[in-house]
């Protein structure tokens, strides 16, 4: 399920399953449905409430483990990285650089996958992204990645 479906039910369940509930028991009150229908509806309905709402709660463990996970990785770079970015523009990148660098795009590439599955929320995907901006600014790891996502080894991760 793609996160805006995601997001659209975990912020309307309850109106949701109310509506459906209402929907039922008018339809009951007016003939339409028998007893086991509306039975079966209303439990059908709190069943979806339950379900998404358990959903929710394993998300948000799911995010906090990922961006914990990220961030612990990205925090062993980050010196690097900034030193990196630090050097003289027309500098040829070593090989150890390249090495760094390889590693933050693959975590970049990681953090945009989990977005793309509906993992991570936006807000917190915008966040990652204005960080990969900025160290894109710079010549030098911008051409080394520009080089890389025409490999497309990046889940399909496009700036």
């Amino acid at each position: 399920m793609n996160h805006h479906t995601k997001r659209f039910l975990f912020k309307y369940y309850a109106l949701i399953s109310i509506t459906i509930f209402i929907g039922a028991i008018l339809s009951f009150s007016s003939e339409i449905l028998t007893w086991p229908a509306l039975a079966a509806i209303a439990g059908g309905a709190v069943s979806f409430a339950l379900t998404v709402q358990k959903q929710q709660l394993e998300d948000i463990k799911m995010l906090k483990e990922l961006f914990e996970t990220f961030n612990k990785r990205y925090d062993v770079l980050n010196e690097e990285l900034n030193r990196i970015y630090r050097q003289p523009k027309d500098e040829i990148l070593r090989a150890d650089e390249i090495d760094v660098l390889f590693n933050y795009f693959n975590l970049c590439a990681e953090e945009y996958f989990y977005f793309q599955e509906g993992f991570v929320h936006p807000q917190v995907w915008q966040a990652w992204k204005n960080g990969m901006k900025f160290f894109r600014r710079n010549p030098r790891i911008k051409k080394l990645w520009d080089q890389e996502l025409r490999a497309d080894s990046y889940y399909g991760f496009r700036f």
